[in-house]
């Protein structure tokens, strides 16, 4: 029977929905409605279902945010999209996070069930079964888990003694798509279980990631032949990292990132099969600050080719050192920190760095060491363009506003091109070539617009003599300045004067 959450801020939508669900009992189980985000949250606290129907414009936050949210805390949900809004932008999000379907409103009947039984029939497929899921389910939440509380809550959940006994945690990574994976051969729980050497727990996390607790040794040549039969059996490449022996399960979080450091090395060594935490070299590394200073300098400067050097230099030093999987993750955030305060510098949005944190949120899916330079450089290389623009632009502004404020000041005097290129340190055939181009009209013309302006607005509102108003516009000569307005309006400045007073 498949289980159903539906979240939608519209009432009339959550009432249509769940009565045509519930109209088979015997295929589907309605688990609960609700209006947001937050309360769905609340739900998935006390029971987890198999699929949630979710609209994508609601209050808070959206569907496509709380997709992302569960999925990095749930193992085996699927999701289908419900909105009003025929947009194929929406789509487009929606398949990149893996959803199953996209359903248009007002909602048909049978796009629903057609859509739902899709899902049932595709975990039928992957013979996971109830307990496996929730299993999975806390389990992942194990890894996740930021408090000690959160921990030993998990694990009293899986039932895992507290008893001493000694076991390690193997753990099998399929680089595959997991989709079509599972659409030939089921979950990969499922598929492998025959080729794996007897385990006494086993558990699966995001959907390639296959946890077995051993309380027997194996040796490297056996696994390595056993991995050799997956590859063969199956087409895809399958790598196996294994733990330290621990006592107690009080340790099996800290031995599942043991395991997945280990397996995580062919990200450096493509040819290794099987690793073992307890040969991997343990000396600490330290996050290079000097490294990372540089790179953040180089986007400050908006300089693309110094930001592809300095990033080159930032990486080599993780793989000439193999820092672990999880050490590199851990420096990565930090590093994304750094990227996010520069970015607020040259007054740049959030997008680069909602990238790169969303890659580090999956980074455990790196299949090599440049598939994640790439990331980076594709996102700073952005930023770094972005800045030199905001350069140019502050520079522009700055060059203007110079330049104007100058004039505005000296207009009144016999100023030239060449004074105000000594005022701006700038040579006077580049400023002639600049102001046109700001402006609009060569520097000659903007300073006489501004003279007759300012000598309109003087005839209009004073009483002052011609000559004293052509000494006041900049002119020491007022027959050249009568001369001057004259072909400018197309009557003398008396004439002007006397037009404006009838």
């Amino acid at each position: 029977m498949l289980r159903i959450l539906v979240v939608d801020d519209e009432p009339k939508v959550r009432r249509g929905v769940s009565g045509l669900i519930r109209m088979y009992p015997e295929k589907y189980e309605m688990i609960g409605c609700c209006a947001c985000a937050k309360e769905a949250i609340e739900i998935l606290g006390k029971s987890v279902p198999d699929v949630i129907l979710t609209d994508i414009r609601m209050p808070d936050q959206d569907g496509l945010e709380l997709i992302d949210y569960l999925k990095h805390r749930y193992q085996n949900l699927d999701f289908i999209i419900l909105s009003g809004y025929d947009d194929f932008e929406y789509a487009r999000k929606a398949l990149q996070f893996q959803v199953y379907d996209f359903l248009l409103k007002p909602l048909k009947p049978e796009e629903l069930f057609r859509a739902l039984d899709g899902v049932a029939e595709k975990r039928n497929s992957s013979h996971i079964t109830e307990s496996q899921s929730i299993e999975d389910n806390y389990f992942f939440n194990l890894i996740r888990s930021e408090t000690k509380d959160e921990e030993e809550k998990n694990r009293d959940f899986l039932g895992l003694s507290k008893d001493k006994e000694k076991y390690c945690v193997a753990l099998l990574d399929a680089r595959m798509n997991c989709e079509e994976f599972t659409r030939k051969y089921g979950s990969l729980a499922y598929a492998v279980k025959e080729y794996l050497p007897r385990a006494e727990k086993t558990y699966t996390c995001f959907g390639y990631q296959l946890i077995s607790v051993w309380k027997d040794p194996y040796s490297d040549d056996f696994l390595e032949e056993v991995i050799q039969k997956l590859e063969n059996t199956f087409g895809c490449r399958f790598y196996l990292g294994i733990s330290r022996w621990k006592e107690d399960y009080h340790q099996i979080k800290e031995a599942y990132f043991e395991a997945l450091d280990a397996v995580k090395q062919y990200i450096y060594f493509k040819e290794q099969k099987v690793s073992r935490a307890d040969r991997l070299e343990q000396k600490k590394m330290v996050f290079p600050s000097l490294l990372c200073e540089k790179v953040m300098n180089a986007i400050r400067s908006g300089n693309t080719e110094q930001v592809k050097q300095s990033l080159q230099l930032f990486f080599e030093e993780y793989k000439e050192k193999r820092c672990t999987i999880c050490c590199l993750k851990q420096h990565l955030r930090r590093f994304s920190r750094n990227i996010e305060s520069v970015a607020e510098e040259i007054g740049m949005d959030g997008t680069c760095s909602n990238s790169i944190q969303a890659f580090l949120r999956n980074m455990e899916e790196i299949e090599d060491f440049s598939e994640m330079e790439r990331v980076f450089m594709n996102q700073l290389e952005r930023m770094a363009k972005v800045a030199s623009e905001v350069t140019e632009w502050k520079m522009n502004s700055y060059y203007l506003k110079q330049i104007l404020d100058f004039v505005q000041d000296h207009f009144d005097q016999p100023i030239s091109l060449e004074d105000v290129a000594g005022h701006v340190n700038l040579s006077v055939g580049y400023l002639s070539n600049y102001f046109k181009e700001k402006m609009g009209m060569p520097f000659t013309d903007y300073l006489l617009k501004l003279r007759m302006e300012k000598a309109k607005e003087l005839l209009a509102h004073t009483n002052e003599k011609i000559y004293r108003i052509a000494e006041r516009t900049g002119y020491q000569n007022s027959q050249y300045f009568v001369t001057v307005f004259k072909k400018n309006t197309g009557v003398t400045p008396a004439e002007y004067r006397k037009y404006l007073k009838k």
